[in-house]
């Protein structure tokens, strides 16, 4: 998958980069959150509340920055600044094509509505599977603490 990104064609002022808006990801580990900037590598830093993590996820991305910026090293802007056309030229074996313009046709809306739909759908139920390992992963934290809660009393 191709997206356009944005570039620098010149190198701009560390303020710049220290404004940029990153996309924090958060990991709700046992004994404490970690978070991490993925558009930045080796960014990430853990704390025990969220708050604490937020903080110290802040000051590890402007760390980065800084260091980057005093070494020349190159700082990739941040993954929100991707521009997509929504145009894709797709590859696919004739028999499929045919299934699909004939699924598309029974339907009764054009083949490239269709593929959109079996694309979304796809993804949804993908997202819907994070989303529940997620959960899972959440229910099993609250079930350990209220078990070591238990055990204390």
């Amino acid at each position: 998958m191709m997206s356009k990104k944005k570039t620098l064609t010149e190198r701009e002022s560390l303020e710049f980069y220290l404004n940029l808006k990153y996309p924090v990801t958060l990991y709700p580990g046992e004994e404490a959150y970690v978070a991490e900037i993925k558009d930045l590598p080796g960014c990430m830093t853990q704390g025990d509340t969220i708050d604490e993590v937020m903080s110290n996820i802040e000051e590890a991305r402007e760390l980065w920055i800084e260091t980057a910026y005093e070494h020349g090293s190159m700082i990739p802007l941040p993954s929100t600044e991707n521009q997509y056309s929504g145009r894709v030229l797709l590859r696919m074996p004739k028999s499929l094509h045919q299934q699909l313009v004939e699924n598309a046709e029974r339907e009764e809306v054009s083949f490239n509505q269709y593929v959109v739909s079996l694309l979304s759908e796809r993804n949804a139920f993908r997202d819907i599977g994070k989303i529940n390992k997620q959960l899972d992963d959440i229910r099993s934290l609250l079930s350990e603490q209220k078990v070591s809660t238990l055990s204390k009393q």
